[in-house]
């Protein structure tokens, strides 16, 4: 039960993130994106000082309660996972940034804060990230070139700038495919050999047998030992995969839901954006499609520290789309100051 109280107050956070970004003002909203990608910039150059310093606890001082030694490129996730997820979104909202500014300042900040973003998500190891990285830019790339009414400055940035991320971005993973260990050891065809693919199998009777209420949000770690098959250096705390996670901790009904929602709002996004010919409204559709496809292969939603600033992500893109929850689309007081106070004492008891 404590486990799924837990789990509760962090959704009631997502939420109060959520709907507070939703509820922004012009100025407010520029504020958050601006935090999403100089704040994925800022933990990129801490993983690079890591690294060069040869560090082995963040900052020096803290060590992870799993591995008391770090090693290689980290940052302030012990999970790289979810470090790579996060400089996902943040590269992608970088981008936006860019292809929006009138500022020749703001413009090098931005480019700056992609290009460390984008360096973090291929140093950090992360196979799912790399590849959801590339999927994003592939997106991102794709609204650059569409017929949509733009300004022909903005578009001509956002065309050049989603180029050249492509480009590097490309050449960054072939990279990666040819240096990093994980990819040479784990080819394509020995993906299904590696022991996370192979335990999901154990989660077939897990889900037959909690399929109506599921076990209780938190609580895959508890329950799933009792399914576990192999003989793995330790038990699998998260299936790796969203709809798996969702499915055995809420049920089959609840968990669909849940995903069904979130599908439905970022298509929604999707299909406004020839109203919303926005490039900041480009990157953030893009960075939350890369974020959903490394979750079928990562646990990185479950880190709060990539669940806030895509709760702050999903608020932006209704906010831009015209489902603002104040009246006229301007902030409203009362929700606002009730969900600031929620996720305070939510984030205070976590």
């Amino acid at each position: 039960p404590s486990a799924t109280w837990l789990a509760l107050l962090a959704q009631i956070a997502f939420l109060a993130v959520g709907i507070l970004a939703a509820n922004s003002g012009r100025r407010g909203r520029m504020m958050i994106l601006q935090a999403i990608a100089y704040g994925g910039a800022l933990v990129a150059a801490i993983g690079l000082l890591h690294w060069a310093l040869e560090a082995d606890r963040i900052y020096g001082v803290y060590a992870s309660r799993d591995a008391p030694k770090l090693q290689g490129y980290f940052s302030t996730f012990v999970n790289n996972n979810a470090l790579a997820g996060y400089l996902c979104l943040a590269t992608l909202t970088a981008l936006g940034l860019v292809a929006k500014s009138d500022d020749e300042g703001g413009q090098k900040r931005a480019l700056l804060a992609g290009a460390l973003c984008m360096a973090g998500v291929m140093l950090s190891g992360s196979r799912g990230g790399q590849v959801a990285l590339f999927v994003g830019l592939l997106f991102f790339a794709g609204l650059a070139h569409a017929p949509v009414k733009l300004a022909e400055s903005p578009r001509r940035r956002a065309r050049s700038v989603a180029n050249v991320a492509l480009l590097l971005g490309a050449l960054a993973f072939a990279a990666a495919l040819m240096v990093l260990p994980d990819w040479g050891a784990t080819r394509i065809t020995e993906l299904g050999g590696e022991d996370k693919f192979q335990a999901l199998g154990a989660t077939l009777p897990y889900l037959e047998d909690f399929w109506l209420t599921g076990s209780g949000r938190g609580t895959f770690r508890h329950v799933y030992p009792h399914y576990q098959e192999l003989l793995l250096s330790g038990t699998v705390s998260h299936p790796e995969n969203v709809l798996i996670q969702f499915t055995t901790e809420w049920g089959v009904p609840v968990g669909l839901l849940v995903i069904g929602f979130a599908v439905l709002a970022w298509l929604h996004a999707v299909t406004g954006l020839g109203r919303e010919p926005h490039p900041t409204h480009w990157g953030l559709c893009a960075g939350l499609l890369a974020v959903a496809v490394q979750q079928f292969v990562d646990f990185g939603l479950e880190a709060a520290g990539l669940a806030l600033p895509v709760a702050a992500a999903f608020g932006l893109i209704l906010a831009n789309s015209k489902r603002r929850l104040g009246p006229g689309g301007e902030p409203h007081p009362r929700v606002a100051l009730a969900t600031l106070l929620g996720g305070l004492a939510a984030g205070c008891l976590l």
